[in-house]
């Protein structure tokens, strides 16, 4: 589904994130941050849930050192449970900002890429500087300072990893190693005719064969032969029965 240059950057930008009205499919570029959203809010919960499980952990042991329990299974089914509650419940809380922080990330760098006309890595140190500005846009300008040298610096390894990428391969296909085409999938679009594409009254019309027009068919003269043959047998078959009932009968 690809986006007309010469139209504008925010109409282009709109129709990156609505549906193609002819495939009924979306761009690959949205497709990008609904999976950097999905990443995000797993990669999230996992890491948040695993730290709130220890952390859960530790404070379960230091509040009930004094606790009498009723018996072993009684104090491990404690323990466990204030594990799991402590990881469900950091895990929420980090995934939905991680998937926050993902998709914002993954927007920002699709918004650049059609600002800018390039998919270089410009884009994607650019889209987390900016990122980690919006972080910390409530603590202060030094903070977000803080946080765009952060989120560069997060984003300099992928970046060098797709130049290191880019430089091995052939100058011919240089053009599609890029953030989109390494990290999102390209749907592919069944060009098949499809049943309300095909006009069928043509093709009804185109198969309808009538029987004037069979009968009009020169046949080959063998076939014709043939039928002929097969007429006269005939013939000569009802004319034997004919004179056999004939016997029958005057007996």
């Amino acid at each position: 589904m690809p986006v007309p240059e010469n139209e504008g950057t925010i109409k282009k930008i709109l129709k990156i994130f609505t549906l193609d009205s002819e495939t009924g499919l979306r761009h690959p570029k949205a497709l990008l941050v609904d999976q950097s959203i999905l990443a995000g809010c797993l990669a999230g919960f996992f890491i948040g849930g695993r730290i709130g499980g220890r952390v859960g952990a530790v404070e379960h042991i230091e509040n009930t050192k004094l606790e009498v329990y009723q018996s072993v299974t009684h104090a491990h089914r404690q323990y466990h449970g204030r594990v799991i509650l402590g990881f469900v419940k950091n895990g929420c809380k980090f995934g939905w900002r991680a998937g926050l922080f993902s998709g914002f990330y993954s927007f920002v760098m699709v918004v650049l890429s059609e600002i800018t006309n390039t998919n270089d890595n410009v884009n994607l140190i650019g889209a987390a500087a900016v990122t980690g500005v919006v972080y910390n846009c409530f603590s202060g300008w030094r903070k977000m300072i803080v946080g765009a040298i952060l989120g560069t610096g997060m984003s300099l390894p992928f970046a060098g990893l797709i130049e290191a990428v880019r430089f091995i391969t052939p100058e011919d296909k240089k053009a599609d190693i890029n953030v989109f085409k390494i990290l999102n999938y390209q749907p592919v679009v069944n060009d098949k005719p499809t049943l309300p594409s095909l006009d069928v009254g043509n093709v009804i019309n185109d198969l309808q064969i009538s029987l004037a027009d069979l009968n009009e068919i020169n046949l080959p003269k063998e076939v014709e032969k043939c039928k002929i043959e097969m007429n006269q047998q005939v013939e000569e078959n009802e004319h034997g029965v004919i004179q056999d009932t004939n016997l029958v009968m005057n007996k």
